[in-house]
């Protein structure tokens, strides 16, 4: 649904602003996104230092460090310069999250009526363990 609403504001923007709105709203949806995704680099190495990396990441902590740095500034220059851009984007985003928070709560919960599986189809949905 965000992703449907994303597309609707940029439609909307490009048949009624300028293509630097446009720009905006796109470049500040996806430096938020990077950023936290960046970030949940950090958080998922402090609260889990143990855990296998496939993957190094080169200059860690200063590379992440800078990326969130460099993308913060990008949000910030981005909401002064273009306000209603940034909010369509913010509008965006707190949709997305507020789905998938409503989302997430609803699967988790067991539907009603449905009986939980067996351990041994949830060890099956489950998949090898690795």
């Amino acid at each position: 649904a965000a992703v449907v609403l994303q597309g609707v504001l940029a439609l909307a923007m490009v048949l009624t602003s300028s293509f630097d709105a446009l720009l905006t709203y796109l470049g500040l949806t996806l430096s938020v996104c990077a950023g936290l995704t960046v970030a949940g680099v950090i958080v998922l190495r402090i609260r889990e230092p143990a855990l296998e990396r496939p993957y190094r990441t080169w200059g860690y902590p200063l590379t992440p460090l800078l990326f969130l740095s460099l993308s913060l500034w990008m949000v910030v220059h981005s909401v002064i310069q273009k306000p209603l851009a940034a909010l369509a984007a913010g509008a965006t985003i707190a949709t997305g999250l507020a789905l998938w928070a409503g989302l997430a709560r609803r699967s988790a919960a067991p539907a009603a009526g449905v009986p939980a599986a067996t351990p041994e189809v949830q060890a099956a949905l489950d998949g090898p363990a690795p």
